[in-house]
């Protein structure tokens, strides 16, 4: 005699793999978006060939021209002023203003940051470094040098 299994033995085996399946994706989900939180809040300068091109994770990017520059400062400790849009963490991002105007902040709170005065207003920002942020000043500074 010959026997056949039941239908209703496997359910319990494809249950349990539907269930692993499904705990498996949603583990992966939970990894992916915890990445978010945990990448660092930086702020990536780059020297581009005619402009200064600021990254930062989340926001689009800020393109200010060489020619476009009126100065640059250190500002050793700054005060940013009063927020008044979008910021996250110890990034500061967005319009800032204080007692000498509107600034476009792209700075983490905890480093010394370059003032950039523009033709279109003024720009506070930092690398992800002290070293770099004074690295990044020292090109820019560069720009107004005597030839």
């Amino acid at each position: 005699m010959q026997s056949y299994p039941l239908k209703n033995q496997e359910k319990p085996a494809r249950a349990s793999t539907l269930r692993r399946n499904l705990l498996i994706t949603l583990a992966l989900l939970l990894l992916i978006a915890g990445q978010s939180f945990l990448r660092p809040q930086t702020t990536t300068l780059q020297f581009e060939r005619d402009l200064l091109r600021i990254t930062t994770a989340e926001h689009p990017d800020l393109e200010i021209p060489y020619r476009n520059i009126l100065s640059v400062t250190w500002i050793e400790e700054p005060d940013f002023g009063a927020f008044t849009e979008d910021t996250k963490d110890n990034l500061l991002y967005g319009t800032w203003e204080d007692d000498d105007g509107t600034s476009t902040v792209s700075a983490t709170s905890d480093l010394p940051c370059i003032a950039i005065d523009t033709i279109h207003g003024r720009y506070m920002i930092n690398a992800e470094s002290r070293d770099k942020t004074e690295k990044a000043f020292e090109f820019l500074s560069s720009l107004f040098a005597p030839t």
